[in-house]
């Protein structure tokens, strides 16, 4: 019998999951987006949802690379402990992989030259590699001390700055508007209710669309909000592609529902970009990337080698071999 090859992106917002010729969309794995319980809930029904593939298919088994945001470099045995709780319960075999979502799109497109992702959606990251010097990390720190430039970022700061504006501290702005219109009340009472959420980073994150619209509209102050968001994310990318030193011709990955959504955006970003970035790639869907990379051939066989010689700084062991 055939074993499957799943490719799992787990973002903050979501969790896209590749298969085959086909694939399905979850809700997120990460802890940070809508707590502990909830997480954990989301991480079970990934693994029931794969299980019950690998049963209609009459696999043997599968092998999951699991590419997810809450799989912090910093921290993987905490992730992996509460992988294999999850993992205790499903009726199949699985050999899961675990690896951060930036350092997964780092592997599957890597250059020569070296490659630098940049992934701004819920939360934002930048990660540098280069088969001959090695990895770099700029930002990915959470909400609190990092995500600068993210959805959750530019919905924060636009809230503040229609809050501003509606007292009289800052210009006007549609933001005002626009902001209601998403959240569905004015926007003194969203600030109110966003904060009584016990984990609000999705739901500000949301209201980024707002923000680029504003912005594509020509208001001013939404403008200066995603110009600051397009310099945070160019500077992670500079400083990252400097520390490794990296030669011209660099490959600079971009993936994260913001630049997906709103290509004006990616394009502002690109534009400040270092002359010595060459080829460009706007990630669509990396849940396929992955599924791309895992069906290179030897894939199976030659991954911790691979992985560890191209990027030796990431954690690319098995993280559940698991026998049904």
């Amino acid at each position: 019998m055939t074993t499957g090859r799943y490719a799992v992106d787990a973002g903050g917002s979501g969790t896209a999951v590749r298969a085959f010729g086909g694939g399905w969309q979850l809700p997120s794995i990460n802890p940070c987006s809508d707590g502990a319980a909830a997480a954990d809930a989301a991480l079970a029904d990934l693994l029931g949802s794969i299980a019950a593939d690998v049963r209609g298919r009459q696999l043997a088994g599968a092998r999951v690379w699991l590419a997810a945001a809450s799989a912090g470099h910093d921290r993987p045995e905490t992730e992996r402990a509460r992988l294999a709780a999850a993992v205790r319960d499903v009726p199949v075999p699985l050999a899961i992989t675990l690896c951060n979502d930036v350092d997964a799109l780092v592997l599957a497109c890597l250059a020569e030259a070296g490659t630098v992702v940049a992934v701004c959606g819920t939360g934002s990251g930048v990660v540098a590699a280069s088969p001959a010097a090695g990895v770099v990390r700029v930002g990915g720190e959470e909400y609190l001390a990092g995500d600068q430039g993210s959805a959750y970022d530019l919905g924060r700061a636009a809230l503040r700055a229609a809050a501003r504006a509606l007292d009289g501290r800052g210009p006007a702005t549609a933001l005002t508007g626009e902001l209601a219109g998403a959240g569905g009340c004015p926007v003194p009472e969203l600030g109110r209710r966003l904060a009584g959420l016990p984990h609000a980073k999705r739901a500000v994150a949301a209201l980024a669309p707002a923000v680029t619209r504003c912005w594509l509209a020509g208001d001013a102050v939404a403008g200066a909000l995603v110009r600051a968001a397009a310099a945070e994310l160019a500077l992670a990318v500079r400083v990252a592609a400097a520390e490794l030193a990296l030669p011209p011709g660099w490959r600079f990955v971009a993936a994260g529902g913001v630049f997906r959504g709103c290509p004006e955006f990616y394009r502002l970003v690109g534009d400040l970009l270092p002359a010595t970035a060459g080829e460009r790639l706007l990630v669509a869907e990396p849940a396929r990337e992955l599924a791309r990379a895992m069906a290179r051939p030897g894939w199976a066989r030659d991954w911790p080698a691979w992985a560890g010689r191209l990027c030796g700084q990431l954690d690319h062991r098995p993280a559940v071999c698991h026998a049904g």
